[in-house]
């Protein structure tokens, strides 16, 4: 990337991160003219980067989207056995979107307030990349089945049950004054969640009580 390029890769990425702040303070009825004001760039730079507000709000919840689906995906690598790697997986889900709590909570909160045909596109993107979380994730239930750590149930039911838990656990907490996803959140969903799944294998496993690093 040359220097031209990367001077403007940097000029998208200042809007972009102006646009959060606007968002968040003003919801998705604020202007462009507000968002050049915070991006101390003119309106008609903005224009120069993006249609509209629709397509600069839809680049904004991708470039998060994005940086969720690597960071998620990340934690699948993360551990020596299919137990440690749904442990770190757990665990991560509550660091990864606690640290882009911003673009969790804008997107739970504003979405539903933009253009439908745009709506249905952003939503269609997000969903995409939940799908890919969602193979990983049966990838790694189905062969802690088949290594006899986890009892036998339908994969893909069990995923679909663990994401959607934690999920729904992080916009609420994060949605309330001071929201924040504590360590005791993270830990009642794995309780509850491997008191029906573990063999005494897998117990095994846990009641060595590893530390599993998320760094």
């Amino acid at each position: 990337m040359n220097r031209k390029d990367r001077r403007k890769s940097r000029h998208k990425k200042e809007i972009l991160d102006a646009a959060m702040s606007v968002f968040l303070k003003k919801g998705y009825n604020a202007t462009m003219r507000e968002i050049a004001e915070e991006s101390e760039f003119s309106v008609g730079t903005l224009y120069n980067f993006f249609e509209g507000k629709k397509e600069l709000y839809q680049a904004l919840m991708r470039v998060h989207a994005d940086k969720i689906f690597e960071e998620l995906s990340e934690y699948f690598n993360r551990g020596e056995n299919d137990y440690a790697r749904l442990v770190n997986f757990i665990r991560g889900h509550r660091k990864v979107l606690t640290d882009n709590a911003r673009a969790v909570i804008l997107y739970s909160t504003e979405t539903k307030s933009i253009d439908a045909g745009v709506q249905t596109n952003l939503i269609a993107a997000i969903e995409e990349r939940h799908e890919k979380i969602r193979e990983r994730l049966i990838g790694v239930l189905a062969s802690g089945m088949d290594n006899e750590l986890f009892f036998r149930h339908d994969p893909e039911e069990l995923a679909v049950l663990l994401e959607g838990a934690m999920t729904k656990l992080t916009y609420f907490l994060l949605s309330h004054p001071g929201g924040a996803v504590h360590e005791e959140s993270t830990k009642m969903i794995e309780d509850f969640f491997f008191r029906g799944l573990l063999t005494e294998k897998g117990w095994a496993l846990r009641n060595q009580k590893r530390k599993i690093s998320l760094d």
